[in-house]
């Protein structure tokens, strides 16, 4: 059986915009409403939130912790961004308390802990 030139340039175009749409739903980031952004301060780590491209939040330092704490890795400001997030997109106060910060198990200094 022979296929013709154009079966194959349509199976390829098809292909070609499967490929697109995955690629489009898993690296997206930019275009969700909110999202965040992980940034370096000085020997640590804070971060950001965006609503697209505009910044709502931007955190330098660890919430909820006295003086100026930056976190230690960006997985930590990750993990705190995507709380806030989740906090916002739940219509919740988007403030952390030293619960929150102490239950995405963020490795900070007890003398720096507020009492609530």
């Amino acid at each position: 059986m022979k296929i013709s030139l154009k079966k194959i340039l349509i199976l390829v175009g098809l292909g070609v915009l499967i490929l697109g749409g995955l690629y489009y739903f898993y690296n997206g980031n930019q275009n969700k409403p909110l999202h965040s952004e992980v940034f370096k301060v000085g020997n640590g780590f804070g971060y950001r939130i965006l609503d697209h491209k505009r910044i709502l939040i931007q955190q330098g330092s660890i919430p909820a912790i006295q003086g100026s704490q930056v976190f230690t890795s960006a997985e930590d400001a990750k993990k705190t961004a995507d709380l806030v997030i989740d906090k916002l997109l739940n219509g919740e106060d988007p403030r952390l308390s030293v619960s929150d910060i102490k239950g995405l198990h963020i490795d900070i200094p007890s003398d720096k802990i507020k009492n609530e």
